[in-house]
């Protein structure tokens, strides 16, 4: 909604990016005001909390709509920790490209989110990175101990972590739609776990090698011999899924893996670090065409994700609706 006010426009928008979008209003014209508030979840049909790690690769906005609450990590900027759901990503990327030293970190549960600042209120369920990517779940399950003594929080270690973590947290949220015991809806995130997947596209491995993801050779002569991985986050750790050459090859590994999907109850992530506009343009069509009658959602690779993929990077994450177990 727009006004006109004494030669001044004022404008009311609803976005889950609210530091990209002030950036983009910013190079149109000066910003004498502005204010955000943040999305947060609708209040849940039945009596089971949902917590998601932020790196799941969820808009806010997303989150939100399906009751999910996510549980922010740092990213670290010139010694200071800002939560993921904080920052632009726009700056973050820009500052990667340049070679700026940036990072990710851990905070205590207390200032990750508000459920942890004191005794649990009501029956929760965690649904953690994978433990083999961060320390979060080992935090959560120390915060457990010490202040859960009717066992009203559940922690579960996905496995996961990217779009794949996202895609288990949005269909364990559909699924708990309808389902209040918590038993039941762990029992779909398991479920979950076995059957969603994930194609990450990394662009340029020096940020992983930056990063001590891979050894600093590793990622000069891939750079160097324009090799594209692709990998997907599993219980273990990150795999190789395959190697291409540029965005051609990118899209064709893409087709042949996304064509094979079952088109029954698909949703999928595609998931852009600074590339948005060639996902809108390029993949999004494609991936339209491939399966027409699949959930498609366009959102931010998470920061945790992006600060060590780097500029480029994109994904795509799939799973299928579950009706009954």
């Amino acid at each position: 909604m727009a006004a006109a006010d004494q030669g001044r426009l004022k404008i009311h928008l609803h976005t889950d990016e609210p530091a990209q979008l002030r950036s983009r209003l910013a190079a149109l014209g000066k910003i004498i005001t502005w204010s955000d508030e943040k999305i947060t979840p609708r209040r849940q049909d039945g009596s089971v909390l949902l917590l998601l790690d932020a790196a799941g690769s969820l808009s806010p906005a997303l989150a939100a709509e399906n009751a999910l609450s996510l549980v922010a990590n740092s990213i670290l900027v010139d010694g200071r920790a800002i939560p993921e759901t904080d920052c632009n990503p726009a700056d973050i990327y820009a500052m990667l490209a340049k070679g700026q030293r940036v990072g990710t970190g851990r905070a205590a549960p207390a200032k990750r989110h508000p459920y942890f600042t004191g005794p649990a209120a009501k029956k929760a369920i965690y649904l953690c990175v994978g433990s083999v990517y961060t320390g979060n779940f080992a935090a959560a399950t120390a915060w457990k101990k010490e202040h859960d003594p009717d066992n009203l929080f559940q922690v579960v270690d996905t496995e996961a972590a990217s779009g794949r973590l996202g895609i288990i947290g949005l269909l364990t949220a559909r699924y708990a739609r309808n389902e209040t015991r918590r038993k039941q809806i762990i029992k779909a995130a398991r479920h979950l776990m076995q059957t969603c997947g994930e194609l990450v596209f990394i662009d340029e491995l020096k940020y992983l090698a930056r990063s001590g993801r891979i050894s600093r050779a590793g990622g000069f002569f891939g750079d160097l011999l324009q090799m594209k991985p692709v990998i997907c986050p599993e219980a273990d750790g990150v795999r190789k899924k395959g190697v291409v050459r540029n965005r051609a090859g990118q899209l064709a590994f893409l087709r042949q893996r996304v064509q094979r999907l079952t088109p029954e109850n698909l949703v999928l992530l595609l998931e852009y670090s600074d590339n948005r506009t060639w996902l809108e343009d390029t993949v999004l069509p494609l991936v339209q065409r491939l399966q027409p009658s699949a959930e498609i959602h366009l959102v931010p690779l998470s920061l945790t994700s992006g600060v060590h993929m780097g500029p480029g990077t994109w994904a795509v994450a799939w799973g299928h609706v579950i009706n009954q177990l």
